[in-house]
């Protein structure tokens, strides 16, 4: 919005100019004396002309008002590509833990994956694998000896472990991958005993 006074006697020029039908002299002379853009000129020599001040126009444009409205859309697809790509990203990622310890222990418990509850059994060595965004587990040796060491992996990397020679002990975590924007991530990862 321009508040340029032009003062009565360059708006007494310019009033001339529009009485003598050179809309356009007149546009291009407010230009230069104000130094705003073509639009601006216009709505102002348009407003002179239809009675009112060319100092100020409620309709006015400005090149600024311009600029910062293309850089508000870009930020605004910027950030709605960011928050797609980040927003699902997650979802679909790869966990694994792997139990290992004393070989031929057999091993139980449940993990949940996304809200989805499973049992689990096996043998020492064994692992299971989700594509998830969180994952809970809980697994215990059904014996007394031996020992027992669960490994959380996310996309193939090594994120933690825990092991215990408890009797009848086990392993516990949880893992939660953001979501969003600004996700992040937790992890806890313990032991268990009888």
């Amino acid at each position: 919005m321009s508040m340029s006074p032009v003062g009565p006697e360059f708006e007494g020029e310019l009033r001339s100019l529009l009485a003598g039908g050179q809309k356009i002299e007149a546009i291009r002379r407010y230009r230069e004396r104000t130094g705003v853009g073509l639009a601006e000129a216009k709505d102002a020599v348009e407003a002179l002309e239809g009675g009112g001040s060319p100092g100020y126009t409620p309709t006015s444009r400005s090149g600024t008002c311009g600029c910062v409205g293309c850089l508000l859309l870009v930020l605004l697809l910027a950030g709605g590509i960011a928050l797609v790509y980040f927003g699902t990203r997650q979802s679909g990622t790869e966990i694994r833990v792997r139990l290992s310890g004393t070989p031929g222990v057999k091993v139980e418990g449940t993990y949940t994956s996304d809200g989805e509850k499973q049992d689990f059994r096996g043998t020492l060595p064994a692992e299971f694998e989700v594509k998830a965004s969180r994952l809970a587990y809980t697994i215990r040796k059904t014996e007394e000896a031996g020992e027992i060491k669960g490994e959380l992996f996310v996309d193939g990397k090594l994120e933690g472990s825990s092991t215990t020679p408890a009797p009848y002990g086990g392993v516990t975590g949880e893992i939660r991958l953001g979501n969003g924007l600004f996700g992040g991530r937790s992890m806890m990862l313990s032991t268990v005993s009888a």
